[in-house]
């Protein structure tokens, strides 16, 4: 019953929305793409560097925890590991800052476009403005996730070397607080507020994200069957497809928030 009059009644309204909106809707496909290559352009040499630097600080840290010393975080800030432990700290620090910019010059502008699809028709500039200041938050959360991810992942390098059968349970953790964050953030760009997904009843929540995921799925799913037949073909019909129900799922969400906090 609530699937019937909740996230259908907003799937066909979305629907609806965007084929009154077909200009709107490739303008703003048109910048989810873009800000995709802008990310893994800017991006890319960051994190290969950070990946590296970790592999370095693992190898160095094994050495010395073979040698007898103790504490994996106690060594990551001592001689001769300390400067290591810096210059991954300052390429996390440029990751954030990069990331903040690129998301934020192209993301805000996108979810503008969709809230404007659905009918909600804020000032351009107040909400970039909003949007920047959200995605300051949720862009320091993921780089405190990376730091996370960094510290754990050679902590599991480290300890699997000394006992194979060990079980990366922090990781595991870690990777679903992530994708709640995720989610949350998505959440808070449709309602500009950071606490819009635990605000939202999940009686609500649930079949929404069921209906997101069965979208996306399929899209990847058609996607994956299309690379199949051709691989340039695939990838055509991937950047046709993928964007522009990436823009569906924002103004979906706009539209599902809305009327759940009413």
């Amino acid at each position: 019953m609530i699937l019937q009059h909740f996230a259908i009644k907003e799937f066909v309204n979305t629907l609806q929305q965007l084929k009154k909106s077909p200009f709107l809707l490739v303008v703003a496909a048109l910048i989810d793409a873009a800000s995709f290559i802008a990310y893994g352009f800017f991006t890319t040499s960051i994190s290969d560097r950070i990946v590296a630097q970790g592999v370095l600080l693992t190898n160095q840290v094994s050495s010395l925890l073979a040698q007898g010393k103790q504490g994996i975080l106690y060594l990551l800030f001592q001689n001769p590991i300390r400067p290591l432990t810096g210059k991954l700290l300052m390429l996390l620090a440029l990751l954030f800052v990069v990331t903040f910019i690129v998301y934020t010059a192209f993301q805000a502008t996108s979810w503008y476009f969709a809230h404007h699809i659905a009918g909600r028709k804020p000032g351009y500039k107040n909400y970039v403005l909003t949007f920047a200041k959200l995605n300051l938050f949720w862009t320091a959360l993921y780089i405190l996730y990376k730091i996370l991810d960094t510290y754990f992942g050679l902590r599991y390098v480290v300890i699997k070397k000394f006992s194979p059968e060990a079980y990366n349970m922090a990781g595991i953790i870690l990777f679903m607080l992530l994708v709640i964050a995720l989610i949350a953030a998505a959440f808070s760009y449709a309602t500009l507020n950071t606490k819009t997904l635990f605000r939202t009843p999940l009686k609500k929540t649930i079949p929404l994200l069921l209906v997101c995921a069965i979208i996306f799925l399929n899209a990847q799913f058609l996607i994956n069957q299309a690379a199949k037949v051709n691989i340039d073909f695939g990838l055509v019909f991937g950047i046709v497809l993928l964007f522009p129900v990436i823009i569906f799922l924002k103004t979906y969400l706009v539209n599902c928030l809305d009327h759940a906090q009413h």
